[in-house]
């Protein structure tokens, strides 16, 4: 029986407090400086789950968008804040592998593809505006990292709506062995070219 190593992603909502003491270095409680990101690690003995909350060290109960079930037994548990200011927890948990399934996936219909193409549209120009204000911002302050954190947002909305536009469009490429030539090659974006390569090597 084989086995692998599988990631599953949930976010938390610490209240105030709770990120508070997030920040914090709880090796010594010596206050961090002001990063965009935190990230720190346990292992499963120093945390579980229970009643939808994720329960720390020192932190207490944060709730948990528990929105699928944690097959496996979890090894390490990865803490996360993110350039957006939402903060993630992310298992990493030991399950048997499984055959991969037959079942196909359609690419993107010409109607899906030029509606992902507007909500692109949309996004870029309301990064541009939030780049546009955070030029007009102080530096460091309160309202620019807000910003800050406004432009990581979008950008974050922008990378997951590419991610699964390729995703879908380099499977249907692999399921039917549809091999793209040179030209397409160079058009595809490094994201699907990274997404095929992967894909075809499996």
């Amino acid at each position: 029986m084989a086995y692998q190593l599988r990631s599953f992603k949930y976010r938390l909502y610490p209240n105030p407090k709770q990120e508070s003491l997030l920040w914090q270095d709880t090796s010594n409680g010596k206050k961090l400086g002001k990063p965009y990101t935190r990230k720190f690690q346990y292992t499963q003995r120093d945390v579980f789950l229970q009643n939808s909350r994720l329960y720390l060290p020192q932190v207490g109960g944060v709730k948990i968008n528990l929105h699928r079930e944690i097959p496996g037994n979890i090894g390490v548990v990865t803490i996360r804040r993110e350039t957006t200011g939402r903060w993630y927890t992310i298992f990493y948990v030991t399950v048997v592998s499984q055959p991969q399934s037959s079942k196909k996936t359609k690419g993107a219909t010409p109607c899906q593809r030029e509606e992902w193409q507007r909500r692109v549209a949309r996004l870029e120009v309301r990064l541009k505006q939030a780049n546009k204000g955070l030029v007009r911002k102080k530096r460091g302050s309160r309202n620019w990292l807000k910003q800050k954190e406004k432009i990581a947002r979008i950008e974050e909305k922008m990378r997951c709506l590419k991610h699964d536009y390729w995703h879908q469009e380099t499977t249907s490429l692999v399921q039917r062995g549809i091999t793209p030539n040179r030209e397409q090659w160079e058009q595809m974006p490094t994201l699907a070219r990274e997404m095929w390569t992967y894909k075809t090597s499996k």
